[in-house]
């Protein structure tokens, strides 16, 4: 598996927690081998999520695999957690 992957997807907002909002994005694209996931994206992150992203607008997001076999499903930054318990950075998004 590539260490890095671009998708265009489609992003939902789902809820807000303590440090963040999660968002349901189905993935338009195939370079990624899984079709769905949540996303979450820290304080940081939601600001430039928001000025970028109108909901359910299609937009690119590109993301950095950061660690392997993570022992939690819901991250503590902005990307992902596949279904291989692989951690996903989020380090781009653009319409």
């Amino acid at each position: 598996m590539e260490n890095t992957i671009t998708v265009k997807a489609q992003c939902t907002f789902v809820s807000a927690i303590g440090y963040g909002n999660i968002y349901r994005c189905n993935f338009k694209s195939n370079e990624f081998e899984q079709r769905a996931c949540s996303i979450v994206l820290i304080e940081d992150d939601k600001q430039i999520f928001l000025e970028e992203h109108s909901s359910p607008e299609i937009v690119t997001l590109e993301f950095e695999k950061i660690a392997v076999m993570v022992d939690y499903k819901r991250p503590t930054f902005s990307g992902f957690v596949d279904d291989k318990m692989n951690a996903w950075k989020l380090t781009s998004i653009s319409l």
